[in-house]
């Protein structure tokens, strides 16, 4: 929206406050090309839900463990919740930033040990391919699901008082144990640029993204605060999800999704190869060809 001239940047006195009192990743998920466009709301990104009378907390933080102690539920359909595999074995998407056009680097070895980490599940038999995992969570099939804050009410109500969450467990790939990454989203409110009332618009925008705000969002609707006031808060460290959101928000364990508009290509041609990798479609012998031809399609102005 920024690019198409939809949304203004902020004012310096916005932006200023904005960087000095939010958390970092806030920050950098509401700038492009160097401007702060929206003021943000709340943080995003996926953490591991288990049942606790099944698995431990120490079960949780290595795949392997986890995977043969239970059974995971997740979607190799999904690219948003498994191309971060990418990122966990040392690939970029659009650069350090997000916003290169020419800065992936998934068509390399890298690139190919993560399709073989997915085609390896195939076989394991702690992992559930399912486009429904709640489903599967409920009915006792799985333990453990990989998902976002969105879901937390409805994951406490299926498990009750065996409801637990953590950040993202380690994950062998390429020989090499490694974090297990998320993609991670920033929310904010942003201003038309067509509007006639710029300067109330944005003094709304800034109240209802304050630590009142935001503090009430967190407790009736679980969103995780980016205000540094609202996530010091008692409320939000003594929210077991909300800590393991914070966490996996961290450098190393996710990366902000990319704002380029060929983010809609790029989600089209990375579901089909995640799971034609996972099914077996997708040989070996054909990875490399596979990845050059979606890291081609994506670049396309």
């Amino acid at each position: 929206m920024a690019e198409a001239g939809y949304i203004n940047p902020l004012s310096p006195s916005a932006t200023k406050d904005i960087k000095a009192n939010y958390v970092s990743e806030a920050s950098t998920g509401v700038t492009w090309k160097g401007k702060i466009y929206a003021f943000p709301y709340a943080q995003q990104a996926q953490t591991i839900y288990y049942n606790k009378s099944k698995l431990s907390a120490n079960d949780v933080k290595d795949w392997k463990t986890l995977t043969s102690k239970g059974v995971v539920a997740t979607d190799f359909t999904n690219a948003y919740v498994m191309w971060p595999v990418m990122f966990s074995a040392g690939t970029k998407l659009f650069g350090d930033n997000g916003q290169q056009l020419k800065g992936s680097t998934f068509n390399s070895q890298q690139g190919i040990n993560a399709l073989k980490w997915y085609a390896a599940q195939k076989d394991n038999k702690g992992v559930m391919q399912t486009s429904n995992a709640l489903n599967q969570l409920k009915k006792g099939n799985a333990q453990a699901i990989l998902d976002g804050p969105w879901n937390a009410a409805n994951i406490k109500k299926i498990l009750g008082k065996d409801f637990a969450v953590a950040k993202y467990p380690k994950i062998e790939v390429g020989g090499k144990s490694v974090q297990m990454e998320a993609f991670l989203g920033i929310e904010g409110f942003a201003v038309n640029s067509h509007t006639k009332n710029a300067k109330a618009a944005s003094d709304l925008a800034a109240y209802i993204t304050n630590k009142k705000a935001q503090l009430i969002a967190h407790k009736e609707a679980g969103q995780i605060p980016v205000l540094k006031a609202a996530v010091n808060s008692s409320a939000v460290q003594n929210d077991p999800v909300a800590k393991s959101v914070i966490e996996m928000a961290k450098p190393g364990n996710s990366v902000l999704q990319p704002m380029l508009p060929q983010m809609a290509a790029f989600w089209n041609g990375s579901a089909p190869l995640i799971s034609g990798t996972y099914d077996g479609k997708i040989k070996p012998a054909q990875y490399k060809a596979q990845l050059a031809k979606l890291e081609k399609n994506i670049e396309k102005k």
